[in-house]
């Protein structure tokens, strides 16, 4: 999906199947959303993705630059939790 507002846009959800995986699909298909985000008048593209992996290789590779790393942190269930570590 790709996100446009306000001369901004988000790139999401660029997945490929595993069946058609390392046939250059993501690769063409985020090319084609950055060359319509210029087309709509952007002049910020943001995307997120895992860190390490062939996403993040392949929006490197199409010139994006890294922004940062996130953390999300989800507390576990009480049930499951570890009292020892609290």
């Amino acid at each position: 999906m790709l996100h446009v507002a306000d001369g901004a846009a988000s790139v999401t959800n660029g997945l490929t199947v595993p069946a058609l995986r390392n046939r250059g699909c993501q690769t063409a298909l985020l090319h084609r959303r950055i060359a319509y985000a210029a087309l709509m008048g952007c002049d910020l593209l943001v995307s997120q993705c895992p860190p390490g992996g062939s996403s993040q290789r392949n929006q490197l590779r199409a010139g994006f630059q890294l922004a940062g790393t996130e953390a999300w942190w989800v507390p576990l269930p009480a049930a499951t939790a570890d009292p020892a570590r609290s």
